[in-house]
């Protein structure tokens, strides 16, 4: 029987304070175990905002090692050219 069907229906039934307690302590039970999720998904997206600041500068950094590197090859190809041109 459920705790409704007891509950203004004029049934014979009677429901007593402990099977309402036991009832709603079984319900309890079944929503203790999804309390923990938004606190799990807060906590991801904590994690997963702190990598993406972390890929940005990573990303950063890289970008500017690479324009350092070109930056440092076109300063050295000129001068490849000119040994090239007198060893020539």
């Amino acid at each position: 029987m459920s705790l409704a069907s007891g509950v203004g229906s004029g049934s014979d039934e009677g429901v007593t304070l402990a099977d309402v307690v036991q009832r709603l302590k079984a319900i309890e039970d079944i929503v203790r175990p999804l309390q923990p999720i938004p606190d799990t998904l807060n906590a991801l997206e904590d994690t997963v905002r702190d990598q993406g600041q972390q890929q940005v500068a990573l990303n950063l950094v890289l970008t500017r090692m690479e324009k350092q590197i070109l930056d440092q090859q076109a300063l050295n190809r000129p001068a490849q050219d000119l040994w090239q041109n007198r060893s020539a």
